[in-house]
């Protein structure tokens, strides 16, 4: 077994390669030292130079063009191996969530979403860099892209949780406007994984973690296998991963220690802070003539058994009857299984000039489990039911406890296989020019089933319930072919919503009830892929002056397909589901052709004040389906004055055609609360008494002037209870594509004045400018450019004539104006070979801070700057110690994130849309720590996650971000499961 290098000890982890010869990232490739072969020379050794076997030139993130050294002008992030599972990170996601340069709201797929249908469907994990979203961010594996994946809606970013994490050699993030060179999804930049599928021998590795929280554990196991010869080597691999629930009324933070509830935390002005349980009400009976009654067995004072007036429903007070079904029995943190296989090949065919073929195919799947909280149920039953005791129009209020769970499971296959080598043509400068042809062709499949409540049963039957003539109830229906959503005649089952049992636990009385409500909402997902890609590289000719270099060049066409098909039940297409919301069929094709190239030109070498002075420039021109013919570009320039010094700029064009979802969805609904509209009396001008106190009333002449304009009486609409906001979202063909423009100006030193120490530094500013940003409204958003001048959007909700309020508002995406993202990155490395006491160390420190100055969107005339608000904080910052003696390493990685508040502000005082006082977040650090230890061919590592646990930053339930399960805003890395120890062994044969 070979030892591990003094380097392969030094593996650093977060690193921004700002600089031409870039040793930084042969210092990243961090891998287990017995899994590599004992005669390879060290990468080291040939990282700040010109590798002199043409064979061996390579091709980094950002450029197609084959160089001889590991160089990129353009600004990347490498994430090694290594440090990837000394800090214990069990999946991609998670891997990337870490990084600086990742900001705004992630999903993950441990999260749960409750009822909601997110852009990939449950279970899935998308990523986006600069907080410019997933759709701006091409992933890719190997250097060819990844396919989406998902189920529900139209899925349009890949699923990175399908990735196999052992399998993983490293990640590198390129942090500059790439679509000349990648495509028109490459907005913000590229995270390209590479495998190890250049492995030799057998390795098994098993991993498992040990929550403080009580669930939310990982276990993962994965076998490698590989040979490589003269001709041709083959990899195989499989791994193995689950991930058990964390349910929330295990979660110490969650509710109040007795039941798991939602949390209305508020600050006073002496900073006193109160956290109150929130809740849905629920066990209660709403009757015109008392109010709301509760359930109280055996008790009355209205005359009616077991139902009791003037109960205090507040939530404090509510609990003993019911506070806790919403969330009892629910998940914070979703249990995933997924299985991993992966096989890639290589062999020379022995023709033309030692012409390759290669393949890769690649297997996943993923079963998901998603319990979210409970909904109400609150339907009027009228007087006339034979099991209403109240004889009058009444509401039951009541949890429906058998709707909690959710099952999703998504296959995906992918298939690659391509040729690549030199052109063979007798011809001295032909064949120094090389070709890579392949093809790609994915197939996702996904399906998604939710136990739900027929919302269309519980209408029939209490539309068609009435006494049976012998003390019992019959449900007659008249035909109800296109009724209700029903295909079929059915057998109405008269429901009984006083029964005891839905109020003590949450079910009907009979099993007939139950099955005649309980029904399921069926979803399925094909999502396919199909790539052809070809490129040509190769030099050009050599510059005729004076330190001049050679001129390198590459050129390709691209065909791709992406087909999208979703299948909906008759529930889901409806909308037919109590508390869920419609998800119809949908889907498209799109067919993309594309031709690209790239020049890079060494304008000068070794001369006076410039060591290196050279041009970089690519170009793409696209024919899309949809949208006709367009281009792209980037245009770099690195200049090194010294050779310690690197100053470089970028400057690009990209174009992003709007995707599948933004073009094909059909008609998704939700709800939104009714208090966003300006015209409702906000609750903060209420008195003690519920009525419109206009002192306390903070809206602007110009909104109540419009609301008057419009017919709506801003001083006592929703007084009296307000509705929430139908919402309706759907494909646009009428979208325009958006364009951007990048700047990136950044430069790095490296020390070279001694060979005792290493040492770098880098800066890094990016500006990103979005045009035409594609977007789904918000309802603020259609409702706040309305009630403002100038006027838009107003044609996107209607008013109830009779009631005034909003009955349904239309978020379809729509090119909304201008989103930009501007900061500045800082990269530090430090690495020293010391002696103490006849022992011998080895000490690396990396560092990388991220300054995130703004995020901006521009919608019309009003603009609105997201940094430093919740999941965008205006700071960043990684650091990575590792100490490595002997067979020992200890490894310490620091976090920090700085404190966000909310996106509402009024005066001096932070207040949430119902005009409470909000919490902003503090300056959070994280710490993990682990200790590795190799011995033989055994590798053993311990390790510790969130070293200083505490409870994660809890914001008010109301709190304007976007929450996770419970009042934690997304986003930003902020960790929901506490304290973590991780085991892992490797054992190598």
């Amino acid at each position: 077994m070979a030892k591990e290098t003094e380097l392969e000890r030094r593996t650093i982890g977060y690193r921004l390669l700002l600089a031409a010869g870039a040793s930084a990232l042969a210092l990243s490739l961090g891998t287990t030292a017995f899994a590599q072969d004992a005669s390879a020379p060290a990468v080291e050794e040939v990282a700040d130079e010109e590798v002199n076997e043409e064979e061996d030139a390579i091709i980094v993130t950002g450029s197609l063009i084959k160089q001889s050294t590991f160089s990129s002008i353009s600004p990347l992030q490498v994430i090694g191996a290594e440090v990837i599972r000394e800090v214990g990170l069990s999946d991609v996601q998670k891997i990337l969530a870490r990084t600086t340069v990742v900001q705004g709201t992630q999903i993950d797929q441990g999260i749960s979403q409750g009822g909601f249908v997110t852009d990939n469907g449950p279970g899935a994990s998308s990523v986006g860099l600069r907080g410019l979203g997933s759709s701006r961010t091409l992933f890719m594996v190997n250097g060819r892209r990844l396919a989406p994946g998902g189920v529900e809606g139209l899925p349009t970013s890949p699923d990175i949780s399908q990735l196999p994490t052992t399998m993983i050699k490293r990640v590198e993030i390129l942090l500059d406007g790439a679509s000349s060179i990648y495509g028109s999804d490459a907005v913000t930049g590229v995270i390209n994984v590479f495998l190890r599928d250049d492995f030799e021998g057998l390795e098994i590795d098993g991993f498992t973690t040990f929550n403080q929280e009580d669930g939310g554990n990982v276990d993962r196991v994965s076998m490698i296998f590989g040979d490589q010869g003269e001709r041709g080597g083959f990899t195989i691999a499989a791994e193995y991963f689950q991930r058990n629930n964390l349910l929330r009324s295990d979660a110490s933070f969650v509710g109040d220690g007795n039941v798991p509830c939602q949390l209305d935390i508020e600050v006073a002005t002496d900073g006193t802070r109160t956290e109150v349980c929130q809740g849905l009400i629920g066990n209660v009976v709403f009757n015109p003539a008392f109010g709301f009654v509760g359930f109280t067995p055996g008790q009355t004072n209205i005359g009616v058994d077991n139902f009791t007036a003037g109960v205090d429903t507040s939530a404090a007070a509510f609990r003993g009857y019911g506070l806790g079904f919403p969330l009892e029995g629910s998940n914070l943190v979703n249990p995933s299984k997924r299985t991993n296989v992966y096989f890639s090949g290589h062999y020379d065919l022995n023709v033309l000039n030692h012409m390759e073929f290669y393949s890769e195919v690649a297997y996943n799947n993923r079963r998901s489990t998603q319990t979210g909280r409970v909904p109400q149920l609150f339907p009027t039953v009228p007087g006339s039911n034979p099991f209403n005791p109240f004889g009058r129009d009444v509401t039951p209020v009541v949890f429906l406890k058998q709707r909690q769970g959710g099952q999703s499971e998504v296959d995906q296959t992918r298939l690659v296989a391509g040729l690549r080598g030199d052109f063979a043509l007798g011809n001295k400068w032909a064949d120094r020019w090389s070709y890579d042809l392949n093809a790609q062709y994915s197939r996702g499949r996904g399906t998604s089933v939710r136990p739900v409540a027929f919302e269309s049963a519980i209408v029939a039957s209490l539309l068609f319930t009435e006494d049976d003539g012998n003390g019992g109830a019959t449900c007659n229906v008249p035909n109800l072919a296109n009724q209700f959503g029903f295909l079929d005649n059915f057998e109405c089952v008269p429901l009984n919503f006083f029964a005891t049992s839905l109020y003590t636990d949450g079910v009907f009385e009979t099993q007939e009830e139950n099955d005649f409500v309980n029904q399921e909402r069926l979803f399925n997902t094909t999502i396919e892929q199909s790539v052809l890609h070809g490129t040509v590289t190769g030099p050009l000719f050599n510059l005729p002056w004076q330190g001049g270099g050679e001129v390198n060049a590459a050129f390709g066409l691209e065909y791709r397909k992406d087909r999208l098909i979703s299948e909906a039940s008759t529930v889901s297409e409806l909308g037919l589901a109590a508390g869920l919301f419609a998800d119809p069929d949908g889907g498209g094709q799109v067919d993309l052709f594309e031709a690209f190239g790239e020049i890079d030109i060494p304008v000068m070498r070794d001369m006076p004040a410039i060591q290196n002075l050279s041009l970089n420039f690519q170009g793409r021109y696209l024919d899309h389906e949809f949208f006709g013919s367009d281009y792209t570009y980037t245009a770099k320039l690195g200049w090194n004055p010294i050779e310690s010094l690197l100053l470089r700029v970028t400057n690009g064009r990209s174009f992003r055609a709007p995707n599948a979802r933004e073009l094909f969805l059909q008609g998704q609904t939700g709800f939104a609360s009714g208090l966003g509209d300006p015209c409702v009396v906000p609750v903060a001008a209420r008195d003690g008494s519920g009525n419109y106190d206009p002192s306390l009333d903070n809206r602007s002449q110009t909104v109540i002037g419009l609301c008057q304009a419009d017919g709506v009486d801003p001083f006592s609409l929703g007084l009296g209870g307000t509705p929430s906001i139908q919402t309706s979202t759907g494909g646009n063909t009428g979208l325009n594509p958006e364009t951007s423009q990048t700047w990136t100006v950044g430069g790095v030193f490296k020390q070279n004045f001694s060979d005792e120490f290493d040492f770098s530094f880098g800066v890094n500013y990016f500006n990103y400018k979005v045009k035409n940003t594609v977007a789904e409204l918000s309802v603020g958003d259609v409702l706040g450019q309305c009630f403002n001048q100038p006027r838009q959007f107003c044609d996107r909700f209607n008013r109830d004539p009779q009631t005034g309020f909003i009955d349904i508002l239309d978020n379809s995406p729509v090119n909304i104006g201008i989103f930009t993202s501007k900061g500045i990155d800082f990269n530090t490395f430090f690495g020293k070979d010391f002696t103490v006491s006849g022992q011998a160390f080895s000490l690396t420190v990396d560092s990388t801070v991220t300054y995130q100055e703004e995020q901006k969107i521009t919608i019309i005339a009003a603009s609105d700057d997201n940094a430093g608000e919740y999941g965008t904080p205006k700071w960043r910052a990684t650091n990575n110690v590792r100490l490595a003696f002997n067979d020992f390493s200890v490894f310490w990685q620091s976090r920090y994130i700085k404190g966000t508040q909310p996106d509402i502000t009024t005066g001096t005082t932070l207040r949430d849309t119902f005009g409470d006082d909000v919490v902003r977040i503090p300056d959070l650090w994280y710490h993990d720590i682990s200790i590795n230890y190799t011995y033989d061919t055994w590798l053993f590592r311990l390790g510790v996650n969130d070293v200083f646990s505490k409870n994660p930053p809890l914001v008010s339930d109301d709190a304007p971000a976007t929450l996770d399960a419970q009042n934690v805003p997304l986003g930003a890395g902020i960790n929901t499961v506490g304290r973590s120890i991780f085991a892992n062994f490797t054992k190598a044969f």
